[in-house]
């Protein structure tokens, strides 16, 4: 199991998932810093309910593990703390 904490800021689609845009530490070729959007999972109802009622754009800091299902890279969310 490969344990993680990420902090970055949500983000939800139409779909019902909640991604958190997480920004690279680094600038590319024109300056600029980039980002990626990891998918989230929930580990429980409670917590899907709670990190989906969060606005978009709300910083959070989360604490999971990393999946693969369906040939993709998934956070499952086991705990977070908005700030």
């Amino acid at each position: 199991m490969t344990s993680v904490e990420v902090f970055g800021s949500i983000h939800h689609n139409e779909n019902g998932y909640t991604y958190i845009e997480v920004r690279r530490t680094y600038k590319n070729r024109s300056g600029e810093f980039e980002s990626d959007l990891l998918p989230c999972l929930h580990w429980s109802r409670q917590e899907k309910n709670l990190l989906s009622s969060l606005k978009k754009g709300t910083k959070i800091c989360l604490r999971g593990r990393l999946e693969c299902k369906e040939n993709q890279m998934f956070v499952i969310v086991e705990e977070f703390t908005p700030f």
